[in-house]
């Protein structure tokens, strides 16, 4: 089925997804990449703008992300994440592994809505244990 990512021009929340695409072997080309921007000098070939897509935000009261797949869409970062994941047998051998996979990405996001708690200071801290090793 057809992927199709929307997302503001520049990293942000669809680089997940995009991750865990070239994880399980697939690019810009096996899936569209849309990027938007309200900038009408900031367009380009790999760059619309937003009222060429904002008809279709519906799935996300009118946001993005957004990742269409097929005539279906889905909302909301978490969300993609997860269907991207379980699409391409990232989320680990079970239900189990699913929800510890999990837990560690919401845990990556609350260090960062409380200041910024830094990836490496969790991975060589408490954490040791569930990694086995560190860059620290």
């Amino acid at each position: 089925m057809a992927l199709e990512l929307h997302y503001w021009q520049g990293r942000g929340l669809m680089e997940v997804p995009r991750m865990l695409l070239a994880l399980a072997g697939k690019y810009p080309g096996d899936y569209v990449d849309g990027r938007y921007t309200t900038d009408e000098e900031s367009i380009t070939e790999t760059c619309q703008h937003l009222r060429t897509v904002d008809q279709r935000l519906a799935a996300n009261l009118g946001r993005m992300p957004l990742l269409n797949v097929g005539s279906e869409s889905i909302g909301q970062s978490a969300a993609i994440n997860f269907y991207v994941a379980a699409e391409n047998g990232l989320l680990g051998e079970g239900n189990l592994q699913a929800a510890q996979i999990m837990a560690i990405s919401e845990h990556i996001k609350e260090m960062n809505l409380v200041g910024g708690v830094s990836v490496d200071a969790f991975c060589c801290g408490d954490a040791r244990g569930w990694f086995g090793t560190c860059r620290c």
